[in-house]
């Protein structure tokens, strides 16, 4: 008997739901609208849950009361919504949500600096990865959230999973404790504003049933406290704003500003590196990620080359300072060799005359056997010595010939 109750109150209920919504839909708004959609959510689980407890109610006095029974079951048939129909519908999940945006061409802020970076980061744009179009209410799931699946989110409303992300992953993948998903915040600057202020959440959402059209409300998450002058702007740049380093850079490579614009400069060296087809190129001048990057990989090269120029200096000053060390020690050295001869005499005889004679004869001017006495054959050793140098043949160790002999000595 309860089992053909039951079956009838499904049916009935079914019915009664059906007329309650057409009702809604006849006066202007559907279930799913923005006004009545949380309701509905609402009642359903209280209803649901308040169900239970009458069942329970019931079955307590069926055996005591049986027309009070019957009674009772006959108003549950009328009021009791589907039970096992809500619970396929609605599943309540805890998500760690982040927030993605696809970025255009011309920005004047970046989240990593550069249009190319931000596409790396969050992907193409123009599509997600079931090749919807991105659309206000996308939703990037881990695999196991087929496309096309809708999740309610309490002040957002209701959102359809389209995309993919290689950071968007299942409970207790890189040691995130719950499942995590990434909602599109749209295009350009204002998106990327809603993309910071989201920032990430961990929040309790629902899995719903339904083909209801996605649509999500983004315009409250911006309430105007994002500052993007925090991150760094991408544009035109003027000898006031361009760093020293940069300034420097262009330098090296041969390129000068001659006003306090800097647009010759760029253009020129654009148009030299092919990063432009002309001077009316749309990106001309714009000191771009492009044009920056090509700068900083010439500079770096340059930077290269320059060091290798400079190591080179200084290994040859440094030769040439060990060189002068080396040449100033022979000099010390003969210097004093040749101050050691003194000022020989006709007939005197010493040391510093035997010295003299071992010099004369290493340098072939002198033979016979070095004996100390300063005689007629050192005396014309001397003369030669001096006739071979260009030097008055006086036989004496003038200063001209001091500086010839220590010439000779420092230069072997």
């Amino acid at each position: 008997m309860y089992s053909s109750f039951h079956n009838t109150s499904s049916t009935l209920s079914s019915t009664i739901r059906s007329d309650i919504f057409s009702l809604l839909g006849n006066s202007g708004k559907t279930i799913f609208s923005p006004e009545t959609f949380e309701l509905s959510f609402s009642l359903r689980f209280f209803f649901s849950k308040s169900i239970h407890k009458i069942a329970d109610l019931i079955e307590k006095i069926a055996y005591k009361k049986p027309l009070t029974y019957l009674t009772l079951c006959i108003v549950t048939l009328m009021v009791s919504p589907n039970e096992t129909s809500f619970a396929a519908e609605w599943i309540e999940r805890t998500f760690i949500i982040t927030a993605y945006y696809s970025p255009l061409q011309g920005q004047q802020t970046y989240y990593r600096g550069s249009y190319e970076a931000d596409v790396r980061l969050n992907g193409n744009g123009t599509h997600g990865a079931s090749g919807t179009p991105v659309f206000t209410g996308m939703i990037a799931a881990p695999k196991t959230y087929a496309f096309g699946t809708q999740i309610f989110f309490a002040w957002l409303w209701l959102g359809t999973v389209q995309d993919r992300g290689g950071a968007i992953v299942d409970a207790y993948v890189r040691g995130q404790p719950y499942d995590r998903i990434d909602i599109w915040m749209g295009y350009g600057e204002t998106a990327l504003k809603r993309t910071i202020a989201w920032g990430r959440r961990t929040v309790k959402w629902t899995i719903v049933t339904s083909s209801k059209a996605a649509t999500i409300n983004l315009s409250g998450i911006d309430n105007g406290s994002v500052d993007l002058r925090q991150y760094p702007p991408v544009g035109s740049v003027s000898v006031g704003t361009m760093s020293a380093d940069v300034i420097s850079a262009f330098a090296d490579l041969g390129y000068n500003f001659t006003s306090t614009d800097t647009k010759s400069m760029i253009v020129e060296f654009q148009l030299d590196q092919g990063i432009i087809s002309s001077r009316e190129d749309t990106s001309a001048w714009v000191y771009g990620p492009k044009t920056r990057s090509t700068l900083a990989t010439l500079h770096m090269a340059y930077i290269a080359r320059r060091q290798v120029e400079l190591d080179a200096i200084e290994n040859a000053k440094q030769k040439l300072l060990a060189d002068h060390d080396s040449w100033q020690q022979k000099y010390t050295k003969a210097e004093n060799t040749v101050a050691a001869f003194g000022q020989p005499q006709l007939r005197e005889s010493s040391d510093a005359i035997r010295s003299l004679q071992n010099w004369l004869a290493k340098w072939q001017y002198y033979s016979g056997t070095p004996d100390g006495q300063m005689r007629p054959r050192t005396l014309l050793a001397l003369r030669k010595y001096q006739k071979t140098k260009n030097i008055k043949a006086t036989g004496k160790l003038d200063e001209a010939t001091q500086t010839a002999m220590i010439d000779d000595m420092t230069s072997l």
